[in-house]
């Protein structure tokens, strides 16, 4: 096994990869640890390590639906690789396709997180996989749900809609080719190499151990030409010119900059895509009832037992979630009607008091009737001294505006009025006839001249 990691490395660090940065290092990174005995190769899950094509494959047959899982490090065959440290190899991609047109399927899910991988016969397994859809009638959906870079970007191009999270990433449309040179390495050790060779190019290093520039030449004429291809596939499938894609600069972009960029084609959450590719099927069924089967398919990696596990921790939830729900509707029931019960208290009390407010005001009504007819009859009694009693109630209503000093002064001035008439020369004798005023005559204030004091007072007011 560790020679065979040695040639693999050798391989990677030489061949033209479709493939972003960081994650070309992690896969160098875990080779390398490998090489050095540092990493369990135990396999994560039971799946044929030779890249069997009788591993589970993920299919509804009820949607006609079937899920191509694109993850981690992209290789061209299987070679056990990916079932060791997570990853997709072509071949089993188009087989898993091809087994998809066998059952009759009419749509393709794609879920993809892989930042890439290998460049050999990438474009030819996108184009495959595009032909087998488009010559049976099937519709598919690309999810990206976590990133789509480089290689794996190049397979999902071919979906007819590409769907993304918004904090999943496309893009780095571009060619990386890492070179390692141990001959450093060699001749600090102490080994020194001689190569008998028929032509320059059989080899890539001079005499002193670099690399040969016409080799790096040669590399740089194919990186070249991969690019023109790979980002022409792209321009073809998301419809886009070419120079739009070389525009990019082979950079990784977050969602909502793809979608302005047409990278992708919509955003949304993954259980929003759940229902959206529910929707599709059923189109794609033309009409068949299916309701959304989808969710849990999506997530199979190995078998029916595990799906069912998956579905029970769901209801499970739900469950717990559901009696949360109904635990906060009781309380805030059992609120409502203690609520309910101050109000009812609140609302006796309210009108006991409209009750004692009514009471009160209908006594104090009375207290200003009463107060005011003895004022009234107070006036008039005061009146009655000064003046005839026929003219009390006309000069009660003619003086009710005046407050009870005003009229107080009024009362006085008629009734210092009345007094010096009494006393005037009408009770002496009048002339040479010597004829007195009678008794009657003088009792009585001329009403001309208590009139006309009245309203003089009035006046001067």
């Amino acid at each position: 096994m560790g020679h065979s990691l040695i040639r693999l490395k050798g391989t990677l660090t030489n061949t033209p990869h479709l493939i972003e940065q960081n994650s070309f290092n992690s896969i160098m990174e875990y080779i390398d640890k490998r090489i050095d005995g540092n990493v369990d190769v135990t396999p994560k899950s039971s799946l044929d390590l030779a890249g069997s094509s009788e591993k589970y494959i993920p299919y509804n047959e009820d949607t006609k639906t079937g899920i191509l899982h694109i993850e981690g490090s992209l290789t061209y065959k299987p070679t056990g690789w990916e079932a060791l440290c997570g990853g997709t190899s072509y071949v089993s991609l188009k087989e898993q396709m091809e087994y998809f047109v066998d059952q009759g399927a009419k749509t393709v899910a794609m879920i993809v997180d892989s930042g890439g991988g290998m460049a050999y016969s990438m474009i030819d397994t996108a184009n495959y996989i595009r032909k087998l859809a488009d010559d049976n009638d099937i519709k598919i959906i690309a999810m990206v749900d976590g990133i789509s870079a480089s290689a794996a970007y190049g397979l999902t191009v071919i979906a007819d809609e590409i769907v993304s999270t918004s904090s999943a990433m496309q893009g780095s449309v571009g060619v990386l080719i890492q070179l390692m040179n141990n001959s450093k390495a060699l001749e600090k050790e102490g080994y020194d190499r001689t190569f008998i060779v028929s032509n320059e190019g059989k080899i890539p290093y001079d005499k002193n151990g670099s690399f040969r520039e016409g080799f790096l030449e040669g590399l740089q004429e194919q990186v070249d030409t991969l690019y023109e291809e790979f980002t022409s596939h792209v321009a073809q499938h998301r419809n886009l010119p070419q120079s739009d894609v070389k525009a990019t600069d082979a950079r990784v972009f977050m969602a909502s900059e793809s979608l302005q960029l047409g990278l992708i084609d919509k955003i949304m959450s993954i259980d929003e895509f759940y229902d959206y590719l529910a929707s599709i099927a059923q189109n794609n069924l033309e009409g068949n009832e299916m309701g959304n089967p989808l969710k849990n398919l999506i997530n199979m990696k190995t078998n029916e037992e595990n799906t069912d596990m998956t579905q029970l921790a769901d209801l499970q939830a739900q469950l717990q979630s559901k009696d949360a729900e109904l635990s906060a509707l009781a309380e805030k029931v059992e609120a409502f009607a203690s609520m309910e019960g101050l109000f009812a208290e609140a609302k006796a009390a309210l009108a006991a008091k409209e009750v004692e407010l009514s009471t009160a005001i209908e006594k104090v009504q009375a207290m200003e009737t009463q107060a005011k007819e003895a004022k009234e009859l107070a006036r008039k009694e005061k009146l009655a001294s000064v003046v005839a009693q026929g003219q009390v109630e006309g000069l009660v209503s003619s003086m009710a505006s005046l407050d009870d000093a005003a009229f107080a002064t009024v009362v006085g001035a008629m009734a210092a009025s009345a007094k010096a008439v009494q006393e005037s020369e009408m009770f002496t004798e009048v002339g040479d006839a010597g004829v007195t005023a009678s008794t009657e005559e003088a009792a009585t204030p001329k009403t001309s001249t208590t009139d006309e004091l009245i309203k003089a007072r009035l006046q001067n007011r």
